[in-house]
């Protein structure tokens, strides 16, 4: 999340919630429209979502599809450009996602 700020220059505060006082809200807010959070997404949240050591041993990775996985770097600024305070035309900032005047799309 901070990363995505920093590309799209923008500041924003973070909030840690317990477990306990986020799966009440979800399930209140479950009745909403357009809910900010469910009870699934509380339950995913519990857990770690990161390759296993089995998998590892198993090949069941990125690399056993001939995918590398890529850097947040390397991403967010190829398509958050758009969500900049003015818009894409917003002229880059050295600090916004590492874009200069050369490489005003993230794109390497």
């Amino acid at each position: 999340m901070e990363e995505m700020l920093r590309v799209v220059g923008r500041k924003r505060r973070f909030v840690t919630i317990p477990f306990g006082a986020a799966s009440t809200m979800a399930g209140l807010m479950r009745f909403l429209p357009g809910a900010p959070i469910t009870e699934d997404q509380v339950k995913l949240l519990k857990s770690d979502n990161v390759v296993s050591d089995a998998a590892k041993a198993e090949g069941r990775t990125l690399e056993a599809f001939e995918r590398m996985p890529r850097t947040l770097d390397a991403i967010l600024p190829t398509y958050l450009i758009r969500f900049r305070p003015q818009g894409q035309f917003t002229k880059p900032q050295p600090q916004a996602g590492g874009l200069d005047a050369e490489n005003q799309d993230g794109v390497a």
